[in-house]
C-alpha cells in the first residue's frame, strides 16, 4: 500500500493480516448464510440477532485493521 503525503513524499508499508479482505468476506458471507440456514424454523427475530453478531465480528476486524495502519502511518512520519 502507497500512502502520499501533502510534501508528496511516498511511504510504502504491507497491509495488516488483520484486515477484512474479499476472502474474509467471503468466509463471513457463507457462515452467515450457514447459520440462519441452520436457524431453519426459528423466529425471524433470531435470524436477526445471528445477522447482527456476525457483522459486528466483521466491524471489530476492520476497526483493529484501521488501528493498525493508523499506527503505521504514525511511525513512518
Amino acid at each position: 500500500m502507497r500512502i502520499f503525503t501533502h510534501k508528496g513524499n511516498e511511504h510504502s508499508h504491507q497491509r495488516s493480516e488483520n484486515f477484512p479482505d474479499e476472502k474474509m468476506a467471503a468466509a463471513i458471507t457463507d457462515q452467515m448464510i450457514r447459520e440462519l440456514l441452520a436457524a431453519g424454523t426459528t423466529t425471524q427475530q433470531r435470524q436477526h440477532d445471528t445477522a447482527r453478531r456476525l457483522f459486528v465480528a466483521w466491524y471489530r476486524k476492520l476497526h483493529i485493521h484501521i488501528r493498525t495502519e493508523l499506527q503505521c502511518f504514525s511511525a513512518t512520519r
